[in-house]
């Protein structure tokens, strides 16, 4: 790891003592798909490889998701043993803060586990804290990653998309392309591409991000809006990545075509 990295790491561990305790009873509930920025990727990388063997790291990246039963558009943290985090150490800030009451409000989300009710409330740690912590992650990766720039608006995927991000071949874009080689400059796993499995789905994905902003600079807006849908509906595996985005972009085609059809009668 370079010096540069490993201030970054130190930086992060940080402010990772920022967040609060949040009680577990180890239901693993929700330990599905959480997000992580590059940095937080790097801290988790150079955990896995202490904790895991090289043939449970080929296993790792070629497995299957799996579907969670609690959340059926969500899938379980691979990193899951025996309900118990294998890095749990080093788990990023999605996981962190999951469980305090100001979130769940901020987000409106429905919480998922009821063992952490109230266990961590807004007078304990409120929007302020959580927006301190945010930014100050936040700071550290955007040299990295992280600028929220179109056309991917990247700062953070689940494991899984790092996964194909780090090893499949058919992901061609220049920005990702830069990004892996970064990952590997830092923790150089490529040995375990020959036996990544693809199943997120993940370039194609991208390669239909890249094709709604074609179709929409055609001014092809029907094409867009089919194509930009896509992106929300047939990639289960690769978790919240760009749906706020895509529904941005969904919500304004359909505007459009109707002010299109609307001069047009």
């Amino acid at each position: 790891m370079s010096e540069k990295m490993q201030k970054v790491q130190e930086a992060l561990a940080e402010i990772y003592k920022q967040a609060p305790e949040v009680p577990c009873n180890r239901c693993s509930r929700c330990c599905i798909s959480p997000h992580m920025s590059y940095i937080e990727l790097i801290a988790l990388l150079r955990k896995m490889v202490e904790v895991f063997s090289e043939d449970e790291l080929r296993l790792l990246v070629s497995a299957e998701p799996i579907v969670s039963e609690f959340h059926l558009n969500n899938i379980i943290c691979p990193l899951l043993r025996d309900s118990e985090c294998s890095c749990y150490e080093v788990r990023p800030l999605s996981c962190r803060l999951e469980g305090i009451d100001i979130l769940d409000q901020l987000t409106a989300r429905e919480r998922i586990c009821s063992y952490q009710q109230g266990a961590v409330t807004e007078e304990d740690f409120g929007g302020e804290e959580i927006e301190a912590i945010l930014d100050a992650a936040n700071k550290l990766n955007m040299p990295y990653c992280g600028l929220l720039d179109e056309p991917y608006f990247f700062d953070s995927v689940n494991l899984h998309c790092w996964f194909a991000i780090m090893f499949d071949p058919d992901i061609t874009q220049e920005y990702f392309l830069k990004l892996r080689e970064l990952i590997f400059a830092e923790v150089d796993l490529r040995y375990l591409g020959s036996s990544y499995v693809n199943h997120t789905r993940f370039n194609e994905k991208l390669d239909l991000i890249d094709k709604f902003f074609e179709l929409n600079n055609e001014k092809k807006a029907q094409e867009a809006l089919e194509c930009i849908q896509k992106v929300n509906t047939e990639f289960p595996y690769t978790g919240a990545y760009y749906y706020p985005q895509a529904n941005v972009y969904i919500n304004f085609m359909r505007d459009l075509i109707a002010v299109v059809e609307k001069d047009e009668a």
